[in-house]
């Protein structure tokens, strides 16, 4: 049997005013007991995955940081004593690592903005009694947005990447005036 058959007819489009939203959503979730439980294990589980992620990410960042900026710094130092050979490979380093951190960059920020869309699409809904009213806009207050990074030092967004390539492109200018300098 077709695994795509089984778990298309458990999702539906919510319509709300005659308008169809984009959200897919499980019936279970629609109720605001249900849906508040689920987000804070969600949300707890997160918390847990981050205390360990979290760090790395950081240390990630330093070191890709500093590898780039020193690959950077030979190549600019080295130009003419370099062999080919040497030149291409650490320019191919250099695009390599800037590369593989601004996906994971990237991914990060996209988890971001994700979580901040799921957590604007519980406006859409269907509350019957005002005590649901009520309690979902407490709840609602009381949510933050996932976020990849370490909480309270590093929150990783989409900005994050322009940050990161920034950082790069100021160390290595720094560098080569400190070259000329000389």
């Amino acid at each position: 049997m077709n695994i795509l058959a089984i778990t298309v007819p458990l999702l539906k489009k919510e319509f709300v005013g005659g308008l169809t939203s984009r959200y897919l959503t499980r019936n279970k979730l629609r109720k605001p007991c249900n849906l508040s439980r689920e987000y804070l294990c969600v949300e707890l589980l997160h918390k847990q995955a981050m205390y360990i992620y979290g760090v790395l990410t950081i240390i990630g960042q330093a070191l890709t940081v500093q590898f780039v900026s020193y690959c950077n710094y030979t190549l600019l130092r080295n130009w003419n004593e370099l062999e080919m050979v040497m030149k291409v490979l650490i320019i191919m380093m250099t695009i390599d690592m800037t590369l593989f951190w601004g996906v994971t960059l990237e991914v990060s920020g996209r988890f971001y903005v994700n979580s901040t869309r799921a957590l604007e699409s519980w406006r859409l809904l269907r509350l019957d009694s005002a005590e649901e009213i009520v309690f979902m806009e407490k709840f609602k207050k009381r949510c933050k947005p996932l976020a990849h990074g370490l909480e309270g030092y590093r929150k990783i967004t989409r900005l994050s990447i322009l940050e990161f390539i920034g950082c790069i492109a100021r160390i290595t200018i720094r560098a080569l005036l400190a070259l000329e300098m000389e």
